[in-house]
Parts: structure tokens; C-alpha cells; sequence
């Protein structure tokens, strides 16, 4: 069996007051999607950022390891990992018009990449920048190569992101909310661009959604994370068909489903109940306060993941019974 292109082992990422990302695991390998959702605060974007190497200056890696093609990428320091980032493992952050440069064209910003990790300059920089403008279907690419990001859409503006991002062809690329603020119809779009490339360039990818809905079609397994943990992982037809947890049962009854012709269902969405705000650091399981199905007994223990077989992953004993609630408990 291959090993994987990524391992993330037991990673925590520690500010002074919490652990906004904690012991989380996962692996990826060449050329697989995985999905992680999750609300706002879950910790998605912050396990982006420390995967990047660039993580506020508040925060910091307190244990854990992430290797990548078999380096730990902890171990590195700042040099070594300004060569890896945007040539090996690129990110597309989560709003175009405050990540691309107002004053820069947009064939501008791409050629800056080529010429920092591939040395390409000039005529040849810019002839690259015209075919990744095209590789991410931008219309006319000739003309808008010369454009600034505030005479492009939204959804253009993405895949001008997107191209700069494979601009080198990197091996890992993590898409952090990739298609928020976009209608459902330029989503799609967007999201069957990066799985395209994905294929094309034998990229895995790891997509980063607070949108359970949009994920199904496009990954290859899901991780579904709460207050900087990993609450439950799966197969999306099985996550989909008969989700586990209760936060993602919540999840996925709050969020809207599309049917195949890009059109909403018309089902009645029911909210969770509550906010994750402070769930960060809370004693016992910290969905505890939101959850329709807690018992006392979730006050005093925090649920380990519990493997269901498949690569599945829960971590909320009373899913099965609450016959399996000690052993599958952490005490504090």
C-alpha cells in the first residue's frame, strides 16, 4: 500500500486561552479529495493555516506532526518552507478580492509565482500566465491577462486564485471556502474546475467548507470537525445516507441539497440550537450543550473516535447505545 502524500497526527494548535485545533488526524493520498467541514470556529481554517506553516502570531503548534511526502513539515524552518509553499503545497484562501493585490493585474500576480519558484521571466512568464488563465476557463484569456481583480467577477476573481495557486504545479492544494459568496450555479462550476485540475494535474486536494451540502459529489471521504475536533469521519454516500454523529445530523438538516439539476430541494432546513462560540476548551464533549441526544453523563468524558469499520470514525458513543459509552470514553 502507498503511503500517503499527507499524515496529520494528533495536531493541536494552542492559543494563550484554548486549543482551537485539537489532536486532530488524517491522511491524503495522491490525487484524493478530502472535505472538512464544519461551522465557523470548528477549527477548518486554522488546520489550513497550520498545514501552510502560517498561523497567527497568537497561535502556535503545541504537538502533534504533519508530514508531507515524508518531511515533517513541523521540523522545517522558515526558508525551507518558503519553497515548499505555492511549489509543492499551494492554498487558495477564502476571498479573492482581499488576497489578490488591487494594484497588480492579475497576469501580474500569476508571473510572480512562476518567477519565484520556476525562474520564468518576460514573454515566457506571460505566455504561462495566459495558459493557466485558460487552463482555469477564463473567457478571452489574451485580453484579461491585462485586467485588475476590481474589473473581474466574483467567480472570475476565484479562478484567478485558483491559477495562481497551480501556477507550479504543486502536488497538495487546500482550498479554504472556495466558493463563498458565489451563487449555487458558479459553485458548481467552481468546484468541478478544481476537481478537473485536480485530475489533470494529479493534485490531492483538500477542500474546506462550512457547506456539508456541496461536498458529496466531489469528495473522495469526509471529515466533519466541532470545536477544533474531529467529531466524525466517512465516505460521503455514507456520511450522507446515514450520518453518525448528532452534529452532523444537525449539519446536514440545516444545510440546503441540491438536486441534479442545480435547483434547491424543498424541504424544511431546522437549526442546531445554540453556538460553538465557547465550545472551545468546554469540559466533557464540548457539543454537549446543542446536542438533542446528551445524557448527565457527557459532562465527565470527552468520546474518542470510535472506529465503525470502512475507515469510519464517530466520536459519540450514545450513536450505539449507551452499553458502549465507558470504553469508548476518555475520564477526566
Amino acid at each position: 500500500m502507498a503511503s500517503p502524500l499527507l499524515k496529520v497526527e494528533d495536531l493541536t494548535v494552542r492559543f494563550p486561552s484554548a486549543d482551537p485545533v485539537n489532536r486532530l488526524s488524517f491522511e491524503l493520498g495522491e490525487g484524493e479529495t478530502l472535505a472538512i467541514v464544519g461551522e465557523s470556529g470548528s477549527g477548518k481554517s486554522l488546520t489550513a493555516l497550520a498545514l501552510m506553516q502560517l498561523l497567527p502570531p497568537s497561535a502556535r503548534i503545541a504537538g502533534g506532526r504533519v508530514q508531507f511526502a515524508g518531511r515533517d513539515l513541523i521540523g522545517l524552518d522558515a526558508p525551507e518552507m518558503r519553497k515548499l509553499r505555492g511549489r509543492d503545497i499551494a492554498m487558495i484562501f477564502q476571498e479573492p478580492m482581499t488576497s489578490l493585490n488591487p494594484v497588480l493585474s492579475v497576469g501580474r500576480q500569476i508571473t510572480e509565482m512562476l518567477t519565484l519558484h520556476e525562474g520564468i521571466r518576460g514573454s515566457a512568464a506571460r505566455r504561462r500566465a495566459v495558459e493557466l488563465l485558460s487552463l482555469v476557463r477564463i473567457p478571452d484569456p489574451q485580453r484579461r491577462v491585462d485586467d485588475y481583480p476590481h474589473q473581474l467577477s466574483g467567480g472570475m476573481r476565484q479562478r484567478v486564485m485558483i491559477a495562481i495557486a497551480v501556477a507550479c504545479r504543486p502536488r497538495l492544494l487546500i482550498a479554504d471556502e472556495p466558493t463563498t459568496a458565489l451563487d449555487v450555479t458558479i459553485q458548481a462550476q467552481v468546484l468541478d474546475l478544481l476537481d478537473s485540475l485536480r485530475r489533470e494535474l494529479s493534485m490531492a486536494l483538500v477542500l474546506i467548507t462550512h457547506d456539508v451540502g456541496i461536498v458529496a459529489q466531489w469528495a473522495d471521504k469526509v471529515i466533519v470537525m466541532y470545536a477544533g475536533r474531529k467529531v466524525e469521519q466517512a465516505l460521503p454516500d455514507a456520511l450522507f445516507s446515514t450520518p453518525l454523529h448528532p452534529y452532523t445530523r444537525g449539519l446536514l438538516a440545516a444545510s440546503p441539497r441540491l438536486k441534479s439539476d442545480l435547483h434547491y430541494r424543498e424541504s424544511r432546513l431546522i437549526e442546531i440550537p445554540g453556538s460553538s462560540v465557547s465550545a472551545t476548551g468546554e469540559r466533557g464533549c464540548p457539543f454537549r450543550p446543542r446536542c438533542a441526544i446528551a445524557r448527565d453523563s457527557c459532562a465527565h468524558f470527552s468520546p474518542n473516535l470510535i472506529d465503525v469499520g470502512d475507515g469510519r470514525l464517530v466520536a459519540c458513543p450514545y450513536t450505539f447505545g449507551p452499553e458502549v459509552a465507558h470504553d469508548a470514553a476518555v475520564r477526566l
